[in-house]
């Protein structure tokens, strides 16, 4: 099934990968960062409260198998703003650890920003074609990463739209769609990206814009810390 661009994958290849849920409906993607905590986009939590959620881990269809776990409560960044979606990243608790399998592994986050034209992967549950359906299976897509300042001149033209926590990627007719948001952007192994938004579904002159997460680290980590108090 090959989407924008994408192709589908196995679980097994990208076991960091999760669904959020809201009452049971894929909403976004996430990244498992512990046994307890999932990584994702802020905007995909600033409507919902923890009972509504739900994670599904362990599974490359949007609908069907893996394990679903409850959340206990999430936090986002204080820092984010809807209108220009800067620190656009949140942490869940979950209510039981994840059991660790070949299909459910944490990912390293990265400490540095990672260069421009570095390759990345970028994986999710996107929609098919602008406004069109979410793919039944989990697709990843091959890109590379565009440098904020590359990403905010005229050569791409996001502007002052581009926030200083974030950074680009960037593949001609390949990017990440609507129903991606909160979910992974990889490279060489570690999480460099939170998929945030972009303009339309892979518009030539528009990359995706993601969270760094090297620029929010030290928020992950604090806010791991504080969510594992219970």
């Amino acid at each position: 099934e090959r989407i924008l661009g994408g192709h589908s994958v196995e679980i097994e290849d990208h076991p960091w990968q999760v669904s959020i849920l809201d009452n049971g409906t894929h909403i976004c993607g996430g990244a498992i960062y512990n046994k307890w905590l999932i990584i994702t986009a802020a905007h995909c939590l600033v409507d919902f409260t923890a009972k509504e959620l739900n994670v599904r881990v362990g599974s490359k269809y949007r609908t069907a198998g893996g394990t679903i776990y409850d959340v206990l409560s999430f936090r986002y960044h204080y820092g984010f703003n809807t209108e220009t979606n800067i620190y656009d990243v949140g942490m869940l608790r979950l209510t039981k650890p994840i059991k660790f399998s070949d299909k459910a592994k944490a990912i390293p986050i990265a400490t540095v920003t990672p260069k421009h034209d570095q390759p990345a992967t970028v994986t999710g549950w996107g929609r098919i074609r602008e406004k069109g359906p979410t793919s039944r299976v989990l697709l990843a897509i091959d890109t590379n990463i565009v440098d904020r300042k590359t990403c905010a001149s005229s050569k791409f033209d996001y502007g002052s739209s581009a926030p200083r926590t974030v950074i680009c990627a960037y593949s001609p007719d390949k990017d990440a769609c609507q129903g991606d948001s909160g979910g992974p952007l990889v490279s060489a192994g570690v999480l460099v990206g939170i998929v945030s938004w972009g303009i339309g579904c892979a518009k030539p002159q528009y990359p995706g814009i993601y969270t760094n997460v090297a620029y929010v680290r030290d928020w992950i980590r604090l806010t791991s810390e504080q969510l594992m108090v219970v």
